[in-house]
């Protein structure tokens, strides 16, 4: 049967979240070790967290929104995610201070209301970019590489994220197809002009760590 904590103080406890369990409405979990089993069905909502162990045992693909972690650790897969965003719902200020997440895999994942040394994060084949949105434009030198390119767009509509985090492999399984896609449109309209044809997409980790070292605001 789910369990709903809302508006309750938890301490010093081991929590297993499962099925439809939330912990909700300014609640406030300290010290606690919390393992989420079903990251899709459990709601995590307007609430601190202090202090505590956070695990997800599948990816994790929702937004804990309104929610402020202090000096928390973070294990597990999170996929396109968004840590310490406000909520119209919550009056709660949401954010993160002194969190750890060097223990997870992160990928599309973003976080909002802190500073570059709240966090801790995961480093090569991660890339973190903070202030992807200030940064944009001086990211545009590395457009020669396919896949930087894809990066550069996304900082450019980033907004006020402060710190974005790819998975690096992950991130290219994922995109290569429309890659692929793209290139492929754009060889035949090169055809057709009977111009020479576009130099087919390439993938080089190497490569890309070796233009994204030379970008102060990027952490590998």
């Amino acid at each position: 049967m789910p369990t709903a904590r809302l508006g309750e103080t938890l301490k010093n406890q081991t929590l297993i979240l499962a099925n439809q369990d939330v912990i909700h409405s300014k609640s406030m979990v300290v010290d606690c070790s919390i393992r989420v089993t079903e990251p899709r069905e459990v709601g995590i909502f307007c609430s601190t967290f202090s202090n505590s162990r956070i695990e997800v045992v599948k990816t994790c693909s929702k937004d804990w929104t309104g929610c402020y972690f202090d000096s928390c650790t973070f294990k597990g897969k999170y996929y396109n995610c968004r840590f310490g965003m406000d909520s119209q719902q919550c009056d709660l200020q949401a954010g993160l201070r002194n969190c750890d997440f060097t223990n997870a895999s992160l990928n599309l994942c973003s976080f909002f209301n802190c500073t570059p040394n709240d966090l801790r994060l995961p480093g090569w084949p991660h890339v973190t970019i903070f202030y992807p949105s200030k940064n944009a434009a001086d990211f545009t030198d590395l457009k020669s590489d396919p896949w930087l390119a894809r990066l550069q767009y996304s900082m450019e509509n980033a907004g006020d994220i402060i710190a974005l985090t790819y998975h690096i492999p992950t991130y290219i399984r994922q995109t290569r197809p429309h890659l692929l896609k793209r290139w492929k449109i754009n060889k035949l309209f090169a055809e057709s002009r009977s111009e020479p044809p576009p130099p087919e997409p390439v993938f080089s980790l190497e490569n890309m760590k070796k233009l994204l070292q030379t970008k102060p605001y990027v952490h590998l």
